[in-house]
């Protein structure tokens, strides 16, 4: 949980970007039987999106292009002898004054890690 607490660390030193939040079920049952909604707001309402979902068994966060991704994990459910989780997609997009999408990934981007390093 430490490395969630540190992405919301830095997420919330960021500019208080205007987003656009898709929200979205990819487990096996929900995705078929709930509709995906989009939603416009600030990067600071994340935690309040990401609160609407179920998020028992925690999420993983990634880059995809410019958006942040989050892929929440939820309660177990059984359909056809198999078990699932409820897992639920939240796709955070950015966007600056001029509505030109901002990078997210940058800011979360090792700069150390990053530099090209000869091979020796």
């Amino acid at each position: 949980m430490k490395e969630i607490e540190k992405i919301f660390k830095k997420i919330y030193s960021i500019k208080n970007y205007d987003c656009l939040y898709t929200v979205e079920y990819v487990d096996e049952y929900h995705r078929d039987h709930r509709e995906k909604y989009i939603t416009n707001d600030d990067l600071q309402s994340l935690n309040d999106i990401l609160e609407s979902t179920d998020f028992k068994n925690g999420m993983d966060v990634y880059v995809n292009e410019k958006s942040l991704v989050f892929l929440v994990h939820g309660q177990g459910y059984t359909r056809l002898g198999e078990y699932h989780l409820v897992e639920t997609k939240v796709t955070v997009q950015a966007f600056d004054n001029y509505g030109y999408e901002v990078d997210l990934g940058s800011f979360f981007q090792d700069k150390k890690k990053d530099r090209n390093e000869p091979n020796l």
